[in-house]
């Protein structure tokens, strides 16, 4: 069976919205690093099970996503902050 060809980060571009949240096309890339990185070091030591491009999607990083909405404005403010702090 052929494997369907997918968007980079389209379940998570997908799912986000779901979540209540927007990301934008350089969020989105830095998943996409993220991804490449987590997929290397896996290779080198065993960081996790969960390795699929898709389910990487799922189970890391829209799972560790769903925690923004309940900080709400908190998350917002130290963005903020963080930001300030890089100029």
């Amino acid at each position: 069976m052929a494997q369907q060809l997918i968007e980079p980060m389209e379940i998570l571009s997908r799912g986000a919205p779901e979540l209540g949240l927007s990301l934008d096309a350089a969020q989105l890339q830095q998943f996409e690093a993220y991804y490449r990185e987590l997929a290397d070091w896996n290779g080198r030591m065993n960081l996790t099970s969960v390795i699929d491009y898709e389910e990487v999607q799922v189970k890391h990083f829209l799972d560790s996503l769903t925690v923004l909405p309940a900080l709400g404005s908190q998350v917002s403010s130290t963005a903020t902050e963080d930001n300030h702090a890089l100029t």
